[in-house]
């Protein structure tokens, strides 16, 4: 079993109370392999309300990981909730401007805003 599904975090559901402790957790790649694949599997179900869950608990959890906030960013665009897009992208900005995705994000979230025309 992988350790997103020994947590809680799966497709299937986001009940993380079997989760252990929270606060103790470190981000492994395998843990960031197997949340990127239950984001993914979200998306592609188009489930956005439960990939937009995952990745909010996940930012909770691991707030120096810029690339949850960009994919956030990138829900909040499909959700058509473009000023939270724009919160989350220009936060992922900040933490990494040399990223080709958080820029994209990021310019069409100021392009969704109207703040740049």
């Amino acid at each position: 079993m992988s350790e997103v599904q020994n947590i809680g975090l799966t497709a299937e559901g986001t009940d993380c109370k079997s989760a252990p402790e929270w606060n103790k957790m470190e981000l492994t790649l395998d843990y960031m392999k197997n949340l990127s694949d239950s984001i993914n599997l979200f998306i592609q179900k188009d489930d956005w309300n439960q990939a937009e869950e995952l990745l909010l608990k996940n930012i909770g959890l691991f707030p120096e990981e810029y690339w949850l906030y960009t994919t956030l960013s990138e829900v909040y665009l499909v959700k058509k909730e473009y000023e939270k897009s724009f919160i989350y992208s220009k936060k992922a900005i900040e933490m990494n401007p040399r990223d080709v995705l958080v820029i994209y994000n990021y310019a069409e979230s100021l392009l969704k805003t109207c703040k740049i025309q």
